[in-house]
């Protein structure tokens, strides 16, 4: 779709000169829109700074204009987007600065969002809009889909931010286009659901193949075998003629071993009188005795691919995050920009691109001769890492249907079985020279899980078709509005046995239920503070609070937000240095967390002296400096007896406090 902006603080003589379907469409004077939008939302004087924009949409013949108010003296904003027609579209109001807790309720906001929807959405359309979901948090998120007959439009979302300190509407966003003046489809004479699940069958890709998942507790990759639907397939059927609706849905992965390297920082030791090297850095000159040169990192390159011009050449020695070095070299001449990265350790090229690529041919390359190239370059390249993977080809086409593109990629095989975020990639240009070769691999993974006793893929397509349910739905395409059943396969993944897993970590799948609050705190004496956390976005995803009951380390992590893992040792939270906390926390050991989380670990172990005169019972001296500075901030009051009791079990209630007072004060 073709859209043109015009800044309306273009000269007059521009203006002027604007071809005859834009002065057609595009008012010169929007004075009534601009009078509409502030009578709508009560923008008064106070704004006085304006501006606009125009945009004219060529497909509809729509002209949208984009207002933007600005108040100088407080810097703050409002930005409405409206069409020629009064369409609503686009709504921004900036927010004064705010601290602590709001105190608007979910009722609240979702009365605000309400009311908003009767100024924006004309009445007739209103009762077309469902509320689909809620979600809490520094700001109140509410979304609205619009249906039709009962049957939902994909593109037809509604989204609102309301503040949970004024309980205003300060950001909405619709449908650029608007959706109740589309023609949409009667559901008459449509194939049913099970019949598009059998033409679905037909035309998707079910693989069994290896996944990956950071393991944040063992700090690396693990892999897990599975079944799911390869992400090229489309995803919808045609309600009425049962056809494929294509859609295309890619996502690149960074290449980790091209990225920036992280460089390592040695540790820092304090020079001598004679400001001689230290251990640290005569170590990193050791270091690097045995590397490859810059020269000879090239040279590796140039074995296999040609560079005649070698004009503005720049090589820099980085150090990679599996504390490899790693030489990146480039040059700049007038024909082309080529940059490489080699392992200064093995002499293994990682990655390779020249920009002078030519993309539009009327004439194809030899496939073979490329097949060779790329295989050559695999094997000089990779060495043993090319001989474990499988090719897999592919061809980028311009809008007129020339090939631009052709691309061999290599990915890496275990058994036969996938792992396709691991790969070898060469590219070449329309006229079949070579523009990319990089690797994604990941050295730290040699053992793959055993997929003995795959039910395979027959089997694994009825287990996969009882979780993809197909939902009725209005889509949008290039030929208009279609009736269509959509699948849900990028949430489904299936384990070898042929079970639900998640797709991101291959633990069992489990339905998650939207939580609407707590059923046991009426009554509670924490009842209005559990109350006011939860709407802020602070809650445990259960039933029941339990105000009375121990908090876990575990429930205390997910409260406060602060990170921590479960180990066979006990939870350990990152910001306490080599601590595992048991079944419970004392009120000493949350003192501890708090006080490791918010202040610098200097502060706990300098010669500051803290004493127990906050409190009248004794304060154990390893936790005297976090006592001393949770109650400096605020964070934790002893009992009506001024005793800390530092020994006691924390419970939720009270841990809610401590949140409420870490919050406000």
């Amino acid at each position: 779709m073709k859209r043109k902006v015009l800044s309306m603080l273009m000269c007059v003589f521009i203006l002027l000169q604007a071809v005859s379907v834009s002065a057609e469409n595009a008012s010169a004077d929007p004075s009534d829109l601009i009078t509409y939008t502030k009578e709508l939302f009560s923008i008064g004087q106070s704004y006085d700074e304006f501006d606009y924009t125009y945009t004219l949409d060529e497909e509809s013949g729509l002209t949208s204009y984009r207002f933007n108010w600005e108040n100088i003296g407080n810097g703050l904003t409002v930005t409405v987007s409206i069409d020629e027609n009064k369409y609503i579209s686009y709504y921004n109001k900036s927010e004064q600065d705010y601290s602590g807790l709001g105190i608007v309720t979910p009722e609240e906001a979702g009365a605000s969002a309400e009311s908003f929807l009767s100024l924006v959405v004309p009445e007739e359309y209103s009762g077309n809009l469902e509320r689909e979901a809620e979600n809490r948090g520094n700001k109140y998120y509410i979304t609205y889909r619009y249906n039709v007959n009962g049957i939902p439009y994909e593109d037809g979302l509604f989204s609102f931010r309301v503040s949970r300190y004024s309980g205003e509407v300060i950001y909405y966003n619709a449908p650029v286009q608007c959706p109740f003046s589309l023609n949409y489809p009667e559901a008459e004479n449509i194939i049913s659901a099970e019949t598009a699940h059998g033409l679905y069958k037909d035309i998707c890709e079910l693989v069994f193949e290896y996944r990956d998942y950071y393991d944040r507790q063992e700090q690396g990759y693990r892999l897990f075998p599975a079944y799911y639907i390869d992400d090229y397939t489309s995803y919808m059927i045609d309600a009425f003629t049962g056809e494929s609706i294509e859609t295309e849905y890619y996502e690149e992965r960074a290449d980790a071993s091209g990225s920036a390297a992280a460089y390592d920082t040695a540790e820092e030791e304090t020079a001598k009188k004679d400001f001689g090297l230290s251990k640290a850095e005569i170590a990193s000159i050791d270091d690097k005795t045995d590397i490859l040169t810059a020269e000879e990192a090239l040279a590796i390159v140039e074995k296999e691919i040609s560079i005649p011009d070698k004009t503005n050449l720049r090589s820099e020695l980085q150090k990679n995050s599996d504390g490899e070095y790693i030489w990146r070299i480039s040059l700049n001449s007038s024909e082309a920009y080529i940059s490489m990265s080699v392992n200064a350790d093995t002499g293994r090229v990682i990655s390779y691109f020249d920009s002078s690529g030519v993309y539009e041919s009327d004439t194809a390359p030899d496939y073979n001769i490329m097949l060779e190239t790329a295989e050559r370059l695999g094997q000089a390249f990779s060495g043993e890492m090319f001989y474990g993977t499988e090719l897999e080809y592919g061809e980028d086409s311009y809008e007129n249907g020339l090939v631009s593109s052709y691309s061999y990629r290599y990915i890496r095989t275990e058994s036969g079985i996938k792992y396709r975020d691991n790969y070898i990639l060469t590219e070449f240009d329309a006229e079949g020279k070579i523009t990319e070769y990089y690797t994604i691999w990941n050295n730290n993974i040699i053992d793959f899980p055993d997929t003995e006793g795959a039910i395979g893929l027959e089997a694994a397509y009825d287990s996969f078709f009882e979780a993809a349910v197909p939902v009725l739905a209005y889509v949008k395409t290039d030929t208009g509005i279609r009736l269509a059943y959509v699948f849900n396969y990028s949430e489904v993944c299936l384990d070898k046995q042929g079970g639900r897993i998640d797709p991101y970590d291959g633990t069992p799948y489990t339905e998650e239920e939207e939580f609407t609050g707590y059923t046991d705190i009426e009554g509670s004496r924490y009842e209005e503070i559990i109350k006011l956390l939860y709407n802020n976005g602070y809650y445990l995803e259960r039933s029941e609070f339990k105000p009375d009951e121990p908090i876990t380390p575990a429930d205390f992590s997910s409260l406060f937000g602060i990170r921590g893992s479960q180990t066979e040792q006990g939870y350990k939270f990152n910001c306490v240095s080599d601590k595992y906390y048991g079944e419970n926390l004392t009120r000493y050991e949350t003192a501890e967390i708090l006080a490791s989380f918010k202040v610098e670990t200097k502060i706990l172990s300098s010669d500051v002296i803290y004493t127990s005169q906050y409190y009248k019972d004794e304060i154990a001296p390893e936790y005297l400096p976090h006592v001393a500075i949770c109650y400096i901030l605020g964070y934790m009051t002893g009992d009506s007896s001024g005793c800390f009791n530092g020994e006691a079990v924390l419970t939720n209630g009270e841990a809610a406090v401590i949140l409420y007072n870490y919050l406000t004060s």
